[in-house]
């Protein structure tokens, strides 16, 4: 435990972490991004990481370079698209030889950074929902519920009807994401209202930026392919976390998802732990700013977690997607970490997990929650969601960032969704489902929301589409009294995510 005044101090400390690049030693490596300030800057390392000598030495004489300025293995990631620059694994020879052989060619350079599924890391009881499961936090989710609820992990049936195009309402159970997305009030009604007045996000592309996807799970019916697997390089970004599956159905799945007829293209960026970096995630948004056509919509269920969580280079490739070529991009608030920041007024404080109750981080602190380009979504519950006889509010998510850079609540607790991994669900099949929580879950509905909006109006600019989302949302649905009093966590927008029936 630490007093107010240690409390601060280490507050300070942690702000002031970042992901600058410290001069390696020769020998030791450290893997580096590099942006240059222009693409004839790109055409030389291009020809340094040629394969090849003689594929160098045709490319080097063109250019002027010398021989040893060959360096095949200096290219993990080559950036073209979004801006002109590489990632590869470096030391301090390396280092002098790229500045030698690209003189006056760098702009800046930046260590790689881990980034991170945003998932909550408590877990829900995949049986009886009619039990008691306590979080992390020791707020029961269940408490109070009737058993009738039954947790259905095989459910085949979910998308009957769905699948074959047919537009009617959706009587719902389990999925109460969709339940509150279609209603301004509560308590929740049960029902989906999916008739021809609700847009289905046909004709727009979703691109799941994730651990990838189980593509023959029952939700995708045949509307989802591979794009690219930045962790095995190659083009199966098949899922073994299971947490890219979730998202992606949960956004455009049949009998789970908001934009039932949208295209998902699953692109992995993210290992079988949920792990991956800031320079393969930069070079999926490179790909995806190649490789989109017609309207789409990019969700990033992921970030750089813990505080002082940014990367320039990050922030800098997000928002050239959506401001040079046209792609809204939806991403997760985040959730918070065990080194939360923490802000205490009067009160001691534990560094490990909360201080005076505040336990959510300013999003502002998480890349790329923080660029102002995208769609930065918060998660929200209501605790007793399935009890249709019990008096139900709205509530953030205990653990969810918040701040000015959010824009939007989505649910996010107990997210019934597609399972993609055995560690979810006991047997895992194309119609296995289970329960996941975080503001993961909650970005999706919003990546679905946006495709909807998209089809109706595919050539709007992300900044319409997030102008459209934000306003429409239903306003005040969460108590004040439950927005904490952090000062850095006022400008928190009271909106709660809703589908407008004539979007």
């Amino acid at each position: 435990m630490c007093i107010l005044g240690s409390c601060f101090l280490a507050l300070l400390v942690l702000l002031g972490a970042g992901h600058s690049v410290a001069s390696p030693t020769n020998g030791d490596k450290k893997n580096v991004m590099i942006i240059l300030k222009d693409v004839q800057s790109l055409l030389r390392v291009r020809a340094m990481c040629a394969y090849t000598t003689s594929g160098f030495k045709i490319k080097a004489a063109t250019l002027g370079m010398d021989d040893d300025c060959h360096m095949p293995h200096m290219c993990k990631r080559v950036y073209s698209k979004l801006f002109s620059g590489f990632s590869g694994s470096l030391d301090a020879q390396d280092l002098a030889k790229v500045q030698r052989c690209l003189p006056r060619a760098i702009l800046y350079e930046e260590e790689d950074a881990k980034v991170q599924k945003l998932e909550g890391k408590h877990r829900s009881n995949p049986y009886w929902l009619g039990n008691t499961s306590t979080y992390g936090d020791g707020v029961s989710s269940f408490a109070g519920m009737s058993q009738q609820y039954y947790f259905k992990e095989d459910n085949p049936e979910i998308v009957q009807g769905f699948d074959k195009g047919e537009k009617k309402h959706q009587e719902l159970t389990l999925q109460w994401h969709l339940d509150r997305v279609d209603q301004r009030e509560l308590p929740l009604d049960r029902q989906y209202k999916y008739d021809n007045s609700v847009s289905t996000g046909k004709g727009v592309t979703i691109y799941v930026l994730d651990s990838g996807a189980r593509m023959t799970h029952q939700e995708f019916s045949g509307r989802i392919r591979s794009g690219f697997d930045f962790i095995d390089d190659d083009e199966s970004a098949d899922d073994c976390d299971g947490h890219g599956t979730h998202v992606a159905a949960t956004a455009a799945g049949k009998g789970v998802g908001v934009a039932k007829d949208a295209d998902i293209v699953a692109v992995r960026i993210l290992d079988c732990n949920g792990d991956g970096s800031v320079s393969d995630t930069v070079a999926a948004l490179d790909w995806v700013a190649e490789h989109a056509k017609g309207p789409s919509v990019v969700v990033l269920s992921l970030g750089i977690e813990g505080p002082s969580s940014g990367s320039r280079i990050l922030e800098e490739a997000t928002r050239a997607l959506v401001r040079n070529y046209g792609i809204t991009t939806v991403v997760a608030s985040g959730t918070v970490s065990m080194l939360a920041i923490m802000i205490a007024t009067n009160s001691v404080c534990y560094i490990y997990v909360t201080c005076a109750g505040n336990t959510q981080q300013d999003a502002c602190y998480v890349t790329p929650a923080n660029v102002p380009e995208v769609i930065t979504v918060a998660a929200s519950d209501i605790p007793n969601k399935f009890d249709s006889n019990a008096t139900q509010e709205d509530v953030i998510y205990y653990w969810s960032n918040l701040g000015p850079c959010v824009d939007i609540f989505a649910a996010g607790v107990d997210v019934y969704s597609a399972c993609g991994s055995e560690k979810r669900c006991n047997r895992l099949s194309d119609s296995a489902y289970t329960l996941a929580t975080g503001t993961s879950m909650a970005a999706p509905s919003v990546a679905g929301v946006a495709a909807a909006y998209l089809e109706k109006h595919p050539h709007a600019a992300p900044l319409e589409v997030m102008e459209v989302i934000t306003e429409s949302a239903t306003p005040n649905a969460i108590n004040e009294q439950y927005f904490p009093p952090a000062l850095f966590l006022k400008g928190t927008p009271n909106k709660m995510l809703y589908i407008q029936n004539d979007s």
